[in-house]
């Protein structure tokens, strides 16, 4: 179970939500950028119900592949594709439309995500 502080919880949600705004502008697919706005929702809606919830499930179904984010690996956007997205959006294929300097920034994005869960 994750035992992190209210404030790194906060954090999270906060840049989750950061995350996927970022993602649905640089996207040009009109399909994900429509699945994007429905995550972003939803993560609204989830941790006004429970505000662990969203790193709950991060740290549960995504934080087990951290070597991967690390990595860059773009293999980790498969695992993404049916955690994240429910099977319904497919970074990974979306990759070759994204500019280098994005693909950055997503990279940043998500070792942020791995380094809040590491926090105590």
């Amino acid at each position: 179970m994750l035992n992190i502080t209210h404030n790194n919880i906060n954090l999270f949600n906060e840049k989750i939500i950061e995350y996927f705004c970022f993602l649905e502008k640089i996207i040009v697919d009109v399909y994900a950028k429509n699945k994007i706005k429905t995550y972003i929702n939803k993560i609204r809606l989830g941790s006004q119900i429970n505000n662990k919830m969203i790193v709950d499930l991060f740290y549960e179904k995504i934080y087990p592949h951290n070597i991967k984010i690390k990595n860059e690996d773009e293999d980790v956007f498969d695992i993404f594709k049916i955690h994240l997205f429910d099977n319904k959006l497919d970074l990974k294929n979306l990759w070759s439309t994204i500019e280098e300097n994005d693909k950055e920034t997503i990279w940043k994005y998500l070792k942020i995500f791995v380094l809040i869960c590491e926090q105590k």
